[in-house]
């Protein structure tokens, strides 16, 4: 699934702006779904201890680039490091 959101954002990059991404005009709800939950995780992870969500579960995962693009997502919807917690799985700044 976030190989299929990534690839439906990467839609919309900007020729003229080179590394900005937005939004398609109609992401599909599968896209909005995804982001609105990263987001939400991260809301949760700036509200409670760090302890409080430690895990987040990729099904499915075959390749480095399937957690690559977990990550990159995280830091697409704003997330930065607030996915990981204390010790953290990626710095994404």
């Amino acid at each position: 699934m976030h190989a299929r959101v990534i690839a439906e954002l990467s839609g919309g990059a900007n020729p003229g702006e080179p590394g900005r991404i937005t939004l398609p005009a109609s992401p599909s709800e599968e896209t909005r779904s995804l982001l609105e939950g990263l987001r939400a995780i991260a809301d949760l992870k700036r509200e409670f201890p760090p302890q409080a969500i430690c895990s987040y579960v990729i099904s499915g995962v075959s390749r480095a680039e399937d957690v690559f693009a977990v990550i990159w997502l995280a830091g697409f919807v704003g997330a930065s490091g607030s996915l990981a917690g204390q010790q953290g799985w990626a710095d994404l700044d």
